[in-house]
């Protein structure tokens, strides 16, 4: 399994898995990240680019805008990535952080870390995604 980058054709991710574990070398609580098999690893970074394509991301920068405008952007989707597989991977480990406990059949009760209500996005990646992120607009005119 193999990630393409862009801007190749029919590109999948915004960085390799090298820049991405640099990344995460120089991210605090990272460990999950660095205690994953790579082909995990390239999994959860087409899931986050996957989900992050899902975002109303401005990307004209990359065809219309300055360089400087077009690489501040792309360091932005790299980052975001990261923080989105990053993410992908820690709530597929809470997932399976449920224990049950049984009563002879009778009752069974799940217990699981936090509210069980995962959100879809990082909200780091969201962070680092708000200036470029569109929103919609209602125009009324009266």
């Amino acid at each position: 399994m193999n990630l393409t980058v862009y801007p190749a054709t029919d590109y999948d991710t915004w960085l390799s898995l090298t820049d991405a574990n640099q990344y995460m070398l120089k991210r605090l609580h990272a460990e999950t990240w660095i205690g994953t098999l790579d082909e995990d690893l390239i999994k959860a970074m087409q899931m986050a680019f996957g989900t992050m394509s899902m975002l109303d991301v401005d990307l004209d920068y990359l065809t219309t805008g300055t360089t400087d405008q077009a690489a501040a952007l792309l360091v932005a989707l790299k980052r975001a990535q990261c923080e989105q597989a990053l993410y992908e991977i820690e709530n597929s480990e809470s997932a399976r952080d449920v224990s049950v406990l049984g009563l002879d059949g009778l009752v069974d009760v799940k217990f699981s870390k936090g509210s069980g209500k995962v959100s879809r996005y990082s909200d780091r990646a969201i962070a680092i995604l708000r200036p470029y992120l569109k929103s919609n607009v209602i125009k009324r005119f009266r």
